[in-house]
């Protein structure tokens, strides 16, 4: 399959071919391995929105730092949500 031989390209590595892995895993029906790989990938790149909403998409366990920064931008979206909604900020 052509995503099995992009996986094997050595023009990816890191996070990124980590990443590739764990979505054909997913395709797959591996959800497990789609797990393991996309926390692997947090694990560098705790920060990363993809590989965050995938890691949630799938279940996976999420570093700890992840943890973090997923829990801080909610904080995030939930105030300037409420901002709106009190008409303290445009929705211009």
């Amino acid at each position: 399959e052509l995503m099995d031989r992009l996986a094997a390209s050595p023009a990816l590595a890191g996070p990124e071919l980590t990443f590739l892995r764990a979505r054909i895993a997913e395709r797959r029906g591996d959800i497990a391995q789609a797990g393991t790989l996309v926390t692997e990938c947090l694990r560098e790149l705790p920060g990363d929105q993809e590989y965050l909403d995938f890691a949630v998409e799938v279940g996976a366990a999420l570093p700890p730092r992840a943890r973090e920064i997923r829990a801080e931008r909610a904080a995030a979206d939930a105030l300037i949500a409420q901002a709106y909604r009190g008409g303290r900020v445009s929705s211009d």
